[in-house]
């Protein structure tokens, strides 16, 4: 099954990437994980995330750990998402609750702070680095930016987590879904790195063609 596959990958894979990198001295291995994988306990991918950030580091004491935020570019799984809802419907259905916060990240910011970690990997080994976009940015806010960009006019309406669950779930039969259970679970929690930690911060949400 999938929920197998992902545990392979996640918790299996880390183990035997440890065992192979002590046996052959590679002394680096970077791991990418999510923001909030050891805060947010009610979703399977950052549950398993963080398994997988624990399982790598108890093998391999030097692993460095990047926690990005969401990460957007060119056919990713996020924007496309909010650009799917836009082009198909003018009604955007956010949480009643208060608004989530995200600090979206672009990909080639991330694949930029890998190669500068790279290049002094001493530094780094054993840390874990939270990485986020300049902007704090709400759903709501996302979605205007992204019809703006498309020319779209959107009227927002507001639905309690378990309308709006469900409405993920209706979402679930098709092949393609807009939205899934697993991101509906994550727009319950702020996205947003913290000060205390080794942070990294990056270009504008705005300044990137999506």
């Amino acid at each position: 099954s999938s929920q197998r596959k992902f545990i392979k990958i996640n918790v299996k894979l880390p183990i035997l990437l440890g065992k192979l990198a002590k046996e052959l001295n590679i002394k680096t291995i970077i791991q990418l994980s999510a923001l909030n994988a050891n805060k947010i306990h009610d979703s399977n991918y950052t549950y398993y995330k963080y398994e997988s950030e624990k399982v790598l580091q108890n093998e391999f004491s030097n692993a460095i750990i990047i926690r990005p935020c969401i990460i957007f570019g060119e056919n990713d799984n996020f924007l496309c998402n909010i650009k799917n809802i836009i082009q198909h419907t003018t009604i955007f259905p956010i949480l009643k609750q208060k608004s989530s916060n995200f600090q979206p990240i672009y990909v080639g910011n991330v694949t930029e702070v890998i190669t500068k970690i790279l290049l002094e990997p001493e530094s780094y080994h054993s840390k874990t680095i939270e990485l986020g976009g300049k902007e704090l940015l709400s759903i709501k806010q996302i979605a205007l930016l992204m019809a703006k960009q498309l020319n779209k006019k959107i009227t927002f309406i507001k639905l309690p987590y378990p309308i709006l669950y469900l409405v993920s779930q209706l979402y679930c039969l098709f092949s393609s879904p807009i939205i899934t259970k697993e991101q509906m679970q994550l727009l319950k929690q702020n996205n947003v790195i913290k000060k205390e930690n080794n942070l990294i911060f990056i270009d504008s949400f705005h300044r990137k063609q999506y």
